[in-house]
């Protein structure tokens, strides 16, 4: 009698940690994210875009006028309601966002270039910057590194890591402060 006993009793354990095991794998396939955006950054075709909609009534006039006093913004035109700009010579001054050298990615003391597309609509703007770029210089070789490269896996999602996110949101915060444009100042103190 105990044997049978035992026998069903460890077939009764034995089911519940295969119930266990299956219950963790499909809990864990079921809510595992994949994560293609940051903040206003997001994958689009494994190409790393930051991209961030304002509810500022602007002109294209007015707002290539002010882009052009910045000094990392260099090559502004506009035709129709589109603005071409590329960012150049662009770091990102991380300690003002409470960076440190040690705790903030690598990639955040690059000096990068990049391509940006202003879209004026209505009373909207949508900011995009792309291909976003650096380039380092070692025993007189010049090597392109892509900041997308530096934050994907290579399936093309994000890095999600605590460094990469606080980077990230470096970034972010930097772009929303740097486009940002109201009407009541003008182009001088934006």
């Amino acid at each position: 009698m105990k044997s049978i006993k035992a026998k069903a009793s460890s077939r009764i354990i034995t089911m519940k940690y295969f119930m266990f095991l299956f219950l963790l794998f499909f809990c864990t396939a079921t809510f595992a994210q994949t994560t293609d955006s940051i903040g206003n950054f997001q994958r689009n075709n494994k190409q790393l875009i930051w991209q961030h909609i304002y509810n500022t009534p602007v002109s294209v006039q007015k707002f290539a006028s002010a882009l052009k006093i910045r000094t990392s913004i260099s090559d502004v035109s506009y035709q129709d309601n589109q603005i071409t700009a590329k960012l150049e010579k662009y770091k990102l001054n991380y300690q003002k966002y409470g960076g440190s050298y040690m705790k903030t990615a690598i990639f955040g003391d690059y000096i990068y270039s990049a391509v940006i597309v202003i879209d004026i609509k209505e009373s909207k703007y949508r900011v995009t910057i792309k291909d976003f770029s650096s380039q380092t210089t070692s025993d007189k070789v010049v090597e392109t590194t892509l900041l997308s490269d530096e934050i994907s896996r290579n399936d093309g999602t994000f890095r999600d890591t605590k460094t990469v996110r606080a980077a990230l949101g470096y970034f972010d915060r930097d772009f929303l402060e740097m486009f940002k444009y109201s009407p009541e100042t003008g182009s001088d103190n934006w």
